[in-house]
């Protein structure tokens, strides 16, 4: 199989508020704004759309002549950048739904108050925002992670704008893996290994598609009365070791994978003497520190709620790997 280096990509709470939708959701019923076309989710989120033949789309780069696969679907592309909040309001022009998927970057939170605010002015009828697993459940462990804290935090933001709500709340995305793998272009020139490193502790680590993800908001901007002010836990069919998950690699890329368990201390270090930032240092080793628990290897840790809004099972790493075509170029 060929190198994947041109693929994946580039990277009760609170009282349930009610909405009911002022349009059905058709070819007229305006432009759709697809945030970071570059993004993993996202990608596949406007290529669905536009394959599908549905309403006009707008997904936003940080240069308009960027995403020239995406134009060439019929998608128009908007300049809209992250943090640059006057990007915002042409990116929204005449916008009734938007699928929101926020950078993990620092202060992402901020920026991402900023542009609720944004749709709000723009009078946006219905957003699908990505999340994390159980950020909305509270006291689950997951809250013990920064990045889950926060995505809690804007959840309950956009739960409480007045803005219809779709919340995609995901587990580990299977192309986070693959992404480690073809980033560290070093590891691909001499005929040694390539190492994957962690801090799991053997434990089993539940991954999902996101081809599986995209296809529920997709389902959910093209049918929004039957999701509208719902969170969906997503997760993948079953849960496996990172060890497994390096086998995949190394059948995928054709080149030897091992996985390098490492204790959580010497995992930390490694990263931080990699010039990995504060911010999200804390993020990646909160994750592992979770995965170390190894709840998400037990049944109860999986959802049904792919296989209840798509009518088919969750894809296992197998079939993420074996969709070649649908993965987003850099």
């Amino acid at each position: 199989m060929n190198t994947p280096t041109n693929f994946e990509p580039y990277n009760p709470v609170t009282p349930k508020i009610f909405h009911h939708l002022e349009f059905e959701f058709d070819r007229s019923a305006g432009t759709i704004f697809v945030t970071g076309g570059h993004g993993i989710i996202s990608h596949r989120v406007a290529s669905r759309l536009l394959n599908a033949g549905f309403p006009p789309v707008r997904v936003g780069a940080l240069h308009a002549d960027e995403l020239s696969d995406l134009n060439k679907l019929g998608a128009e592309v908007a300049d809209f950048s992250w943090g640059e909040d006057e990007t915002y309001p042409n990116a929204l022009k005449g916008v009734k739904t938007v699928f929101c998927a926020p950078p993990h970057s620092k202060n992402w939170e901020e920026d991402f108050e900023v542009f609720l605010k944004a749709c709000q002015q723009a009078e946006v009828k219905h957003i699908v925002k990505m999340s994390f697993l159980h950020a909305n459940t509270p006291d689950h462990e997951l809250q013990q992670v920064p990045l889950v804290k926060l995505h809690s935090k804007c959840d309950k933001r956009l739960i409480h704008s007045g803005i219809a709500y779709t919340i995609l709340a995901a587990s580990h995305l299977m192309s986070n893996p693959l992404i480690d793998l073809t980033t560290n272009k070093s590891q691909h020139v001499t005929s040694a290994p390539i190492k994957l490193y962690g801090a799991s502790a053997g434990k089993a680590v539940n991954y999902v598609s996101p081809n599986d993800v995209a296809e529920v908001a997709v389902r959910a901007l093209l049918a929004p009365h039957n999701h509208v002010d719902k969170i969906y836990q997503l997760t993948g069919p079953l849960s496996i070791k990172e060890e497994e998950v390096a086998k995949h690699l190394e059948k995928f890329i054709g080149k030897p994978v091992v996985y390098v368990d490492q204790p959580i201390e010497r995992f930390e270090l490694n990263e931080a003497l990699g010039g990995v930032p504060s911010w999200l240092l804390h993020d990646i080793v909160s994750l592992e520190q979770i995965k170390a628990l190894g709840h998400e290897g037990y049944a109860p840790f999986l959802t049904s709620d792919i296989e209840k809004v798509c009518n088919h099972k969750p894809e296992t790493f197998v079939d993420y790997l074996s969709n070649v075509d649908v993965m987003s170029p850099l």
